[in-house]
C-alpha cells in the first residue's frame, strides 16, 4: 500500500481488519504514525488566465517544510488553535524560530487581561491581542517588526465571532489579515443567519479597506462536510465573497472509539490566490489541532543598516560641566609661542572636557529613515510638523 492510499483511508469511516496470519484484528490508524511520516500536507497554488484558480494537492512531510525553511525567505503566514498558551508559550517560540515564522494568528489563548502584555512577549516580534476570559477563547497575533504593521479598529461588535484585524505591508502593496476564532456551537436558527451575516460583513468591512484580503482561523465549520449546514455556509461564503481557500485537508482529526473522525474546520481564505506559492497543514503536537500555513511569493526585504556616531546627554550634568570649564588651566597655554600650538592645546583641554561629561556613542540604525513610508506622505508629515512649531504661541509682552 502506498502512502496517499494509507492516508486516505485513515480518514475513511469505514472498520479496517488486518487479515495477516488471519487474525482479523480491527486495524487501527495510530496518531504517532501520522505525526511522524504524515503530518503536513501543502496544496500548490497555480492560478490561470481566469478567474477560477486551480488548487492541486501534494503530500509533503514535516521535514520537508522545515528544510524549505531554511533555504528560503518567503513570507509565512500561520495559525494555530493552542488551546491554551500559557503553558505552551516556549513551544510555541521555539515553533516560530524553527519555522521561521513571519506572521502567525494564535487561536483559543484562554487568557486575559490580568496576563502582563510581557509575559508573551517575543523578541523581534510586535504583539497583538484580543483576549475574551481566562480559560475560554482569546486571540493574538506575532508579526516580525521587519514588516510594518498596524492594528485595525473593527468597529462593529460581532457576537458570534472573535476577531482581531491587521493591516501589514508587504514590499509595494498593503494587506488586511483577520484573524477569526467562532467558539464551538451548533449552527441552525437564528444563530445560523447571525453567523453567516457577520461572516459577510467582517469581509466586506475588510474588501472596502483593501483589495487584498485575507480571512485565517479556527471557525468550526467543517469545509470537508458541504452536505451539512456547517459546510454550506462556509461554501456559501466562498462564492459570495469569491475568496479562495488553501486548505483542504482535516485539520483536526479526533479518535472515537475505533474510528477517527477528521474536519477541516481551519482556513486560510485570500481574494489573490495568486500572491501565495502554496498552503497546507503541519502537526507542531503543541495540541490535537494543525497549524495552517500560507507562503506568500513575496520575500522578506531587509532594509541596509549603517552606524552613526552621535553625543550621549543621558548622564549629562550642567553645573558639573560648568565647574569642569571653570577649572581649566587656560593660563599653561601661554608658555608656548607658536600660535599653532596654543590652539592645539585648548581644544585638546575642551575635547578632553566634552568627551567626559557628553561621551561618544555609536547606534546601527537605518540607511534610510522609514523606507516604506512613501515619499509624498514623509513630506506631508514634515510639513506639519514645522507647521506645528511655527504656530507655537509666544508670551506676549506686558504692554500688550
Amino acid at each position: 500500500m502506498d502512502v496517499e492510499t494509507y492516508v486516505d483511508l485513515s480518514y475513511s469511516q469505514d472498520q479496517w481488519f488486518c487479515k495477516a496470519n488471519n487474525c482479523n484484528w480491527p486495524f487501527d490508524f495510530s496518531d504517532s504514525f501520522f505525526e511522524s511520516l504524515f503530518s503536513s500536507y501543502t496544496v500548490q497554488i497555480s492560478t490561470p488566465a481566469h478567474n477560477d484558480s486551480s488548487v492541486t494537492p501534494t503530500l509533503w512531510h514535516n521535514d520537508q517544510l522545515e528544510n524549505q525553511r531554511n533555504i528560503c525567505n518567503d513570507i509565512l503566514l500561520c495559525h494555530l488553535n493552542i488551546n491554551s498558551i500559557q503553558n505552551k508559550f516556549e513551544e510555541l517560540v521555539a515553533l516560530i524560530r524553527k519555522l521561521k515564522i513571519h506572521i502567525i494568528f494564535i487561536s483559543k489563548t484562554k487568557i486575559d487581561s490580568t496576563y502582563a502584555h510581557s509575559q508573551f512577549a517575543i523578541p523581534g516580534y510586535t504583539l497583538y491581542r484580543n483576549d475574551r476570559k481566562k480559560g475560554g477563547g482569546g486571540i493574538l497575533v506575532y508579526i516580525s517588526t521587519l514588516l510594518p504593521s498596524r492594528r485595525l479598529k473593527i468597529t462593529r461588535t460581532y457576537k458570534t465571532l472573535e476577531s482581531l484585524a491587521v493591516e501589514i505591508r508587504l514590499g509595494t502593496f498593503e494587506m488586511i489579515i483577520i484573524g477569526i476564532y467562532r467558539p464551538p456551537k451548533s449552527v441552525s436558527g437564528d444563530y445560523q443567519l447571525q453567523l453567516e451575516g457577520e461572516l459577510n460583513g467582517i469581509c466586506t468591512w475588510a474588501s472596502l479597506r483593501r483589495n487584498f484580503v485575507n480571512v485565517i482561523g479556527d471557525i468550526n465549520l467543517d469545509r470537508l462536510r458541504p452536505d451539512k449546514s456547517e459546510g454550506k455556509l462556509l461554501l456559501d461564503l466562498e462564492v459570495e465573497q469569491e475568496p479562495t481557500c488553501l486548505i483542504d485537508k482535516p485539520t483536526r482529526t479526533e479518535k472515537k472509539g475505533l474510528s477517527h473522525t477528521s474536519t477541516l474546520i481551519d482556513v486560510l481564505l485570500t481574494n489573490k490566490s495568486e500572491r501565495f506559492k502554496c498552503g497546507g497543514v503541519y502537526y507542531p503536537s503543541l495540541s490535537d489541532y494543525a497549524l495552517i500555513y500560507g507562503i506568500f511569493k513575496e520575500k522578506l526585504q531587509r532594509h541596509p543598516n549603517k552606524v552613526i556616531t552621535f553625543r550621549s546627554y543621558k548622564n549629562f550634568d550642567d553645573e558639573k560641566f560648568t565647574q569642569d570649564l571653570s577649572e581649566v588651566p587656560c593660563h599653561v597655554g601661554e608658555v608656548f609661542d607658536d600660535l599653532e600650538d596654543h590652539v592645539y592645546y585648548w581644544n585638546t583641554l575642551m575635547a578632553n572636557i566634552i568627551d567626559e561629561n557628553l561621551p561618544l556613542k555609536k547606534m546601527r540604525v537605518r540607511a534610510k529613515d522609514v523606507p516604506y513610508m512613501r515619499t509624498k506622505r514623509r513630506a506631508l508629515a514634515t510639513y506639519q510638523n514645522d507647521k506645528s512649531d511655527s504656530n507655537v504661541m509666544k508670551p506676549r509682552d506686558k504692554g500688550e
